[in-house]
């Protein structure tokens, strides 16, 4: 099995995994920023 194609089925397997984690990840992430970030 070449690289590649190992790289397109683990995308193709984490795809929606990360849709269903989108979300929450997108929470996290924006908490993370508006932590940092002094609010503008």
């Amino acid at each position: 099995m070449k690289t590649k194609q190992k790289i397109i089925l683990g995308l193709l397997v984490a795809f929606p995994l990360l849709l269903k984690a989108e979300g929450s990840a997108v929470d996290s992430v924006r908490g993370l920023i508006e932590r940092r970030l002094p609010a503008a």
